[in-house]
């Protein structure tokens, strides 16, 4: 589903929504922005929503190339881009490579900055492998299978266990590649919006963007969690329109 509200004189908004989301994820946030002023639109991007997976695994430039086939389909010149967590990912490769693309970039929980697996998701990793092995052995793969989920839960990767077809191989290209070298690149006004108890993507991580970024702010809502669309909808809104209506 796409949702969108239209007219000439407005500022155009594109959201691009985090992996496992879809337009339907931003309903809240998309109800509370200035309808006299903004036209938004917020695509299911491919594997989401009402968006088919893609016939192969694709990473994330594929999914640049498709947004910024979009914008020219649908005559969105020069937005404001607003993304989250895998959407993050996108809108840096797309700055980076394009630097007149947006008219201004807001980060929310962005994902694209890669860290070394910590030492909880090594150890799982080592026990789903030699668990599953010892299992596979004495014939107990039912089993083997309740270890693997329990094991992908505990490492925090629901996301990788609920894909399916060529989003499981997609997921895998997403997340393995490390955008902090694009960082430096983007010239568009950029604004980083997180949450301080975020548990998917560190805090950190906004920090390190706002450093290698040059000019962009920083927002930290305390209390927040990584679904700030979610969670703090109007607090989240009221902070953009701020910043927007200040460059008007």
């Amino acid at each position: 589903m796409h949702q969108t509200t239209t007219s000439n004189h407005k500022q155009k908004i594109l959201i691009l929504h985090g992996w496992g989301g879809s337009s339907a994820t931003w309903q809240n946030c998309t109800a509370l922005f200035d309808k006299t002023k903004y036209e938004l639109f917020v695509p299911d991007l491919p594997g989401f929503g009402s968006t088919a997976a893609p016939d192969k695994p694709w990473n994330v430039q594929d999914y640049a190339d498709y947004v910024q086939k979009l914008m020219k389909e649908k005559n969105l010149e020069k937005p404001i881009c607003i993304c989250h967590s895998f959407g993050g990912r996108i809108a840096i490769k797309l700055a980076s490579q394009h630097p007149h693309i947006f008219a201004e970039l807001f980060l929310v929980a962005a994902a694209g900055i890669k860290h070394p697996p910590s030492l909880k998701i090594r150890l799982f990793r080592y026990i789903s492998k030699t668990g599953k092995w010892i299992l596979n052995f004495l014939k107990l793969e039912k089993l083997a299978d309740k270890a693997k989920k329990l094991i992908y839960r505990a490492a925090h990767a629901k996301d990788y266990m609920k894909a399916e077809g060529t989003m499981k191989e997609t997921f895998q290209n997403v997340i393995n590649e490390d955008l902090s070298h694009h960082l430096p690149d983007i010239k568009v006004k950029t604004h980083i919006i997180w949450g301080d108890l975020d548990s998917y993507v560190p805090v950190k991580d906004a920090f390190t963007m706002h450093q290698k970024i040059h000019g962009s702010t920083i927002d930290v809502f305390p209390g927040g969690t990584h679904g700030l669309h979610l969670r703090m909808p109007e607090k989240l809104v009221e902070l953009i329109e701020k910043y927007l209506s200040a460059k008007a």
